[in-house]
């Protein structure tokens, strides 16, 4: 009996602990000073600033080298494409909009002219080779990134690309010089060994764009800004953002020190009241 009595006795300990545990996560719990929402409104702003920026980041790609093998009216052939590039893409159309795990950036009707050189050589004697340069032409680009949205340890907001997917609609090759007219027998060869290398180099380069210069900009941004010879504010995130259909909201310390004796307010702030409204940009 006096066994099962202290048992009984420490489980109970056990629960008022574990009582006293959530009173004090609670309290201590802190409320974000302000809020802010950033609607489909916004997104559509940013999308607009961003734009020239992607296309700047994809304004000259270099592909990777191409060979192969192909049947032609003189037999086997190897060929080599060399010095890819693709010049001066264009984003017509793109959409940034939120959903309950993060942003997801679309664009489509995307367009690039490019450049290339080739070269190919009989397999069988005589072995006659030739060389000259190539028009490429693309069109009907479609993409989509998935974007996550949160937050270092100094407050800031980071951004993380995860999948890219992305489809091109039509590339188009037109060889000049030496024996072009073989090479645009089978340009349709080529143009699916060129599609598939064009579709890693465009993902690879967008999500660069978003991890490396978006957080750059991002962690450019001040977390603290003086609002007098006397005071300050605290700008930095305290939470990761929130993601729902419709708008991204984020939790801000929001509070103001004395720039000459920084102490935390004694008190904790109210609970800021929950918002649905999307008709504008910012709330």
């Amino acid at each position: 009996p006096m066994l099962t009595h202290f048992l009984s006795f420490e489980k109970m300990q056990r629960n008022i602990l574990a009582v006293f545990a959530t009173i004090i996560a609670i309290s201590t719990a802190a409320n974000p000073g302000f809020q802010t929402a950033l609607t489909d409104k916004a997104f559509g702003y940013v999308v607009q600033v961003g734009i020239p920026i992607l296309e700047q980041q994809l304004s000259s790609l270099t592909i990777p080298d191409i060979s192969g093998s192909a049947g032609s009216p003189i037999g086997t052939i190897d060929y080599t494409i060399s010095s890819i590039r693709i010049m001066g893409l264009q984003i017509p159309s793109a959409t940034l909009t939120a959903s309950t795990s993060g942003l997801l950036f679309q664009a489509s009707g995307l367009g690039a002219q490019g450049s290339c050189n080739w070269h190919y050589s009989e397999e069988s004697w005589p072995h006659t080779s030739d060389s000259g340069s190539a028009d490429l032409l693309v069109g009907s680009i479609s993409l989509a990134i998935d974007v996550v949205i949160g937050a270092d340890s100094k407050g800031h907001a980071t951004l993380s690309a995860g999948s890219c997917n992305i489809n091109i609609g039509s590339l188009s090759i037109t060889f000049h010089g030496g024996a072009s007219w073989l090479y645009n027998l089978f340009s349709g060869t080529i143009s699916n060994t060129l599609k598939n290398s064009l579709n890693g180099q465009i993902c690879s380069s967008a999500v660069n764009a978003i991890n490396t210069q978006g957080n750059a900009a991002l962690e450019s941004f001040p977390m603290v800004v003086t609002v007098d010879k006397t005071s300050e504010v605290n700008y930095e995130l305290i939470d990761p953002p929130v993601f729902t259909y419709g708008y991204l909201q984020t939790d801000h310390k929001g509070e103001f020190f004395s720039i000459a004796n920084p102490v935390e307010a004694p008190f904790t702030p109210p609970t800021v009241p929950p918002t649905t409204d999307t008709s504008r940009m910012m709330y």
